[in-house]
C-alpha cells in the first residue's frame, strides 16, 4: 500500500493495490454494513407503519428522517472525508485533495444545513411557475451553481497536481459523480413523483438515501486509507 514515485504501469498498479488493501476492504465492509443495518431498520418500520403498528411520525430509524441517527452517520462520514483529504493535502502538498476535500465539505455542509432545500424555498416565489415544479427547480439551480464552483475547484486542483496523485484522485471523482447522481437526478425524481402514490415517495426516498449512505461509505473508506499510505510512505526511506 505504498505510495512512491510510480509512473505509468507501475502508477495504475499503485492504485490498484490501494483499493484492494485490506484497510480498505475493512473499512468499506464494516461501514457498508451498517448502512445495510439502517436500511433494514427503515424497511422494518414502513412495514409496520403500513400495518399500522405506528404512526409516520413515530419511525426513529428512518433513514428519511431529518437529524435523525442515519443522517448523523451519514455526516460523520462525510467529515472523515474532508478530514482525511485536509490531511493528505497538507502532507503532499498536492491541490487535488485540498480540491476533493472541498467538494466533500459542501456536500457535508449540505446535508448539515438542508442548503439546497432552503435555496429551493427561496428561489420558488420569484418563478413563474407552479408550487409543485418551482421548489424542485430552485433546487437545481444551487446544484447547478454549486456543481460548477465544485468542477472549477477540482480542474485546477488536477491542473496543479502531479501525474502520480490524480491518478489517486480518480476514484473519489467517480464517488462524487456518484454521490451527485443520487443526491440530484434521483431527489429530482423524488420530488416529481412525491405526490402521486405513498409507495413511489418510499421508494425514490430509499434509493436516494440509501445510494448516498453507501457512497460515502466508500469515499470514507478510501480516504482513510489513502491518507495512511501516505503517511506510511512518508516514514520509509526514499
Amino acid at each position: 500500500m505504498m505510495i512512491g514515485t510510480a509512473r505509468g504501469p507501475a502508477a495504475a498498479a499503485e492504485l490498484h493495490g490501494l483499493l484492494r488493501s485490506r484497510l480498505m476492504l475493512g473499512l468499506a465492509g464494516v461501514l457498508i454494513l451498517v448502512d445495510v443495518g439502517f436500511l433494514a431498520a427503515h424497511a422494518g418500520q414502513v412495514l409496520a407503519e403500513w400495518q399500522g403498528r405506528i404512526g409516520p411520525g413515530e419511525a426513529r430509524f428512518s433513514i428519511e428522517s431529518e437529524g435523525g441517527p442515519s443522517e448523523i452517520y451519514e455526516g460523520v462520514k462525510a467529515l472523515a472525508c474532508v478530514v482525511a483529504l485536509g490531511l493528505a493535502a497538507r502532507r503532499v502538498g498536492e491541490p487535488i485533495y485540498t480540491a476533493l476535500a472541498a467538494a466533500f465539505a459542501l456536500a457535508l455542509a449540505d446535508n448539515a444545513l438542508a442548503l439546497h432545500e432552503r435555496w429551493g424555498g427561496m428561489v420558488a416565489p420569484l418563478l413563474p411557475l407552479g408550487p409543485g415544479a418551482a421548489v424542485p427547480v430552485g433546487e437545481l439551480s444551487f446544484f447547478l451553481a454549486a456543481g460548477l464552483v465544485i468542477l472549477l475547484a477540482l480542474g485546477v486542483g488536477f491542473r496543479r497536481s502531479t501525474a502520480r496523485h490524480r491518478r489517486l484522485g480518480l476514484p473519489f471523482l467517480g464517488l462524487l459523480v456518484a454521490l451527485g447522481g443520487f443526491a440530484v437526478l434521483v431527489d429530482l425524481v423524488h420530488a416529481a413523483v412525491a405526490g402521486q402514490r405513498r409507495a413511489f415517495d418510499r421508494l425514490f426516498g430509499v434509493v436516494e438515501d440509501g445510494g448516498e449512505m453507501m457512497v460515502l461509505s466508500l469515499a470514507c473508506a478510501l480516504a482513510i486509507t489513502l491518507l495512511a499510505a501516505l503517511r506510511a510512505s512518508s516514514r520509509k526511506p526514499a
